[in-house]
């Protein structure tokens, strides 16, 4: 494109670059109007990525532009010099990012990015050669800020660099600003792996794998990157546009969020924890925005055709468990983080543009609305305490009111007649059906363990069977079909061994609709009844949960979204994330703080006792890796020394065991003999306690490591274990009863348990026993991930805060405590002093989304 001079601007007292094009090529035609591309595209930009153009002109026939002057290398030459760190390529990714968006936006596309094109100066990096750039849109006449551009490049035409070109440029065919992000990614790949994702030994055939061909797994090249960044080297490489990111502003933010520091310098500028949280909050909005581009819709014959799916709501967090009236006129919905339970509250709205009205204002747990046969009620689920009951609220505004206790996940069978689940004993939920008043009630289906829970059922429409979402040990099943009669279990249906959270019949009975967990995600499946083969209807890196039919059965709507949640390290007034991809959470610090445990959770399972892998992060080197591979933790504990770990794994015969495992791995994982239950901790001189469920009902245990002196910690029942104070002396609990679940200190010396607060809590103390951390949480089944930590002040000598008698009996008590702090989660671990501490974050946003089928 020409020669480059460095020269002095003696008037402002700059030095600049100067490009000239040599005299014997000055009179092509085609290059003079490359080069006036260039100068014209590049002087309309004006971004700290960009090269700045200053001037453009002709001197003694020879054209010229003036820029800045960069000192440094291009990326090219940096990539000769050795591999670079992911938190490099990630910087340098999002650098390029978001000059490209500058660029976009002015409707220039680059056309050649290339390693050779971007140049790497002291912090920065430039984009360079806007030479092959084309304007896609011309600037409206009232902007004059930027210079108008003609269309140079027709159809037909192949313009760029072999190896870095888009399909759409290779063969031939108009390329809008969705080729230079085939382009970013190709040079992404090349910054993680140091290969070309192209490269064949002539231009034809790097042009023809272009079209045709997958490059190679990073994976298998670099197998430490990160399963999020590999996603989105693949997304920006799809051969279809339609497939790729649609805007490199989707692109930077979807790369910020990776980045250790997410939106630097801006968040380290911020001290309190509370807007950090809204940040990360805009980053999780931000990086659902990116990925609700990418879906499509699975036909019957199998071909995919893109479409258009029509967003029904605005929310700027989460609303998800759509269900519309028996007309199809009114649509309610959950707005709450959970597609599960969790706080929330009920809307209704009336289709297809009326404004969402708010009936409940309780911030109850809640799920499942649902329209009463005529349409005037909205019946949901509520937790109140520990017990599961249906309220319904008026559609035209009213109180709501309790109305069945002990039913959930109600629907109607007739108007009279209602299908519901019901707890049997403890945990234990069944499937039954009753008149609206619970008279003439009789089982449809019975979990075969203690601590199945049946939670969702949905009537076909010939009344004939029960299609049903389950759990067990608090993980979700595949879903099952029952007849409605009851007479036998039935069969599972989808995908084996697939997480199965919501369903729905077609209105003409002939299909089954499924929100299952498939390879990556939560997506829509379908399948023929009574048999027939399973078709996946939705895909893309967001998911969807939830679902409910139109009448007319040309379409459905569902929730669509993402959830994510990451660990990081406060240390004093820096933030450092911790995990790398994944649903991470629990996190655990070694006494000196160099090294953080926490888990990933598995595909589909619940947080509170679903199957993750255990996680360690070596702060000293950098390292990050499974401590226990190919091992599905349920629940685990770090001793006092940091030296040993004890862990529930189920097993293939759905048996939940103990095991203690050394950190550094010197031995293998030992099994604790006449040990069966979940939630272990270290008690001390070699005891465990731990939580086990006999003939349905729940009781703290404690053992010796050998499996001898196995005893009931009390005789009292005892649900749930969460935490023991450093010397042992107290083990924190959760008990259930009379609709109610309190937190409390079980001594293990003896005596009368000590109230702590009357809802659900975790306890954890400083290793010296100074502080106390109680964490109140929300959301069934969150393990912490929404909530507040109060550090308090304690005595070594009592470890508990002085208390009103009964416990607290709010937070607001908990927060008047001398000394107190507060941070803005509960998912939190004490490090050895009060400005350390591992934590948890989670953040989420969905909408619903209408999808035509046809």
């Amino acid at each position: 494109m020409g020669e480059v001079y460095r020269a002095r601007d003696w008037r402002l007292g700059r030095e600049v670059a100067i490009k000239v094009l040599p005299t014997f090529v000055s009179n092509d035609p085609d290059r003079l109007r490359r080069f006036e591309h260039e100068a014209r595209a590049a002087a309309a930009l004006n971004h700290p990525n960009i090269l700045a153009v200053f001037q453009m002109g002709t001197h003694e026939g020879a054209p010229y532009l003036v820029s800045e002057l960069l000192e440094g290398r291009t990326l090219r030459e940096v990539l000769a010099q050795g591999s670079l760190p992911i938190r490099k390529v990630i910087d340098y990714g999002v650098q390029i990012a978001q000059g490209l968006a500058a660029a976009h936006e002015k409707g220039i596309v680059h056309r050649d990015l290339k390693p050779e094109n971007l140049f790497v100066t002291t912090g920065r990096l430039k984009i360079l050669d806007f030479g092959l750039a084309k304007l896609t849109q011309r600037q409206s006449t009232a902007d004059s800020r930027a210079p108008t551009l003609t269309d140079g490049t027709e159809p037909g035409v192949v313009m760029g660099t072999a190896g870095y070109m888009s399909p759409e440029q290779v063969s031939g065919e108009r390329a809008d600003h969705r080729a230079d992000i085939f382009a970013f990614g190709a040079v992404l790949y090349e910054m993680v792996t140091k290969r070309r994702a192209f490269q064949k030994p002539t231009s034809a055939e790097t042009m023809t794998a272009i079209l045709h061909d997958e490059p190679p797994s990073i994976s298998l090249l670099v197998p430490t990157v990160p399963l999020a960044l590999r996603r989105i080297v693949q997304r920006c490489l799809e051969k279809n546009p339609e497939e790729r990111f649609q805007s490199a502003h989707d692109l930077a933010f979807a790369l910020e969020a990776l980045s250790d520091t997410g939106a630097s310098p801006t968040i380290s500028s911020i001290p309190a924890l509370f807007s950090r949280r809204w940040i990360y909050v805009a980053a999780g909005a931000a990086i659902v925005a990116t990925l609700l581009t990418v879906f499509w819709v699975r036909q019957r014959n199998g071909s995919t055709q893109n479409t258009r799916w029509v967003q029904l709501t605005n929310f700027p967090d989460s609303v998800t468990q759509p269900a519309l009236s028996p007309d199809g006129r009114m649509l309610t919905f959950v707005r709450g983080f959970s597609t599960f339970l969790a706080p929330g509250e009920v809307y209704v709205k009336i289709l297809p543009s009326g404004q969402p009205v708010r009936l409940t204002h309780d911030n109850l747990p809640k799920m499942n609305p649902v329209f009463s046969s005529d349409g005037s009620r909205i019946a949901y689920t509520a937790l109140s305490g520990s017990s599961w009951d249906t309220w319904v609220v008026p559609v035209l505004g009213g109180e709501p009111e309790r109305w069945l206790p002990n039913a959930s996940g109600l629907t109607w069978v007739s108007p009279h007649q209602v299908l519901f689940s019901e707890i049997k004993l403890g945990e234990h939920m069944a499937i039954v059906t009753s008149t609206e008043s619970r008279t003439e009630l009789r089982d449809v289906y019975v979990p075969p363990t203690q601590r199945g829970m049946a939670h969702r059922s949905y009537l076909s429409p010939d009344g004939k069977w029960v299609l049903l979402a389950e759990m067990d040990n608090g993980e979700w099943l595949p879903c099952r079909v029952v007849p409605f009669s009851g007479e036998n279990p039935g069969h599972r249906v989808g995908l084996p061994d697939a997480p199965c959270t919501g369903a729905a019949w077609s209105p003409d009975g002939k299909w089954i609709y499924l929100s299952l967990h498939g390879k990556d995600n939560f997506h829509i499946w379908r399948q023929p009844f009574a048999n027939g083969q399973l078709e996946q209807i939705s895909s893309g890196p967001a998911e969807e949960e939830g679902l409910t039919f139109e009448p007319d059965g040309f379409s459905l709507i569902t929730s669509m979204g993402l959830r994510q949640r990451t660990v990081s390290l406060h240390l004093g007034n820096e933030e450092r994330r911790i995990s790398l991809e994944g649903y991470a959470y629990r996190p655990s610090l070694s006494p000196d703080a160099k090294r953080v445990y926490y888990r990933v959770l598995n595909a589909g399972t619940s947080p509170a006792l679903g199957a993750s892998e255990l996680w360690v992060a070596n702060l000293n080197s950098g390292g990050n890796e499974p401590l226990l591979p190919d091992i599905a933790v349920t629940s685990y504990d770090l001793s006092q020394d940091g030296k040993r770990v004890v862990f529930s794994s189920v097993d293939s015969d759905r048996r939940s065991r103990l095991w203690i495992a050394p950190v550094d791995r010197s031995d293998i994982p030992k099994q604790i003999p006449n040990a069966e239950g979940d939630m272990p901790f270290f008690l001390g001189s070699g005891e465990v306690v731990f939580h086990e469920t006999e003939k349905g009902s729940n009781f703290a245990i404690r053992i010796h490591e050998d499996g001898t002196q196995r005893r009931k910690l009390t005789e009292s029942e005892t649900n749930e274990l969460h935490g023991v104070s450093p010397d042992g002396r107290f083990v924190v609990v959760w008990n259930r009863a009379e609709s109610r679940t309190s937190t409390k200190a079980i001594s293990t010396f003896g005596g009368a348990p000590i109230s702590i607060l009357d809802a659900s809590c975790f306890l954890l103390w400083q290793k010296d026993g100074r502080l106390l951390y109680l964490s109140v949480y929300e959301g069934m089944n969150s393990a912490g991930a929404f909530g507040r930590t109060y550090v308090i002040p304690v005595s070594p000598d009592r470890l508990l805060p002085p208390m009103p008698a009964g416990g607290f009996r709010s937070e607001g008590e908990i927060a008047r405590l001398p000394g107190v702090r507060v941070i803005e989660a509960a998912d939190v671990y004490p490090g050895p002093t009060v400005g350390i501490y591992a934590y948890s974050r989670q953040t989420v946003q969905r909408n619903l989304y209408r999808i035509p089928l046809r």
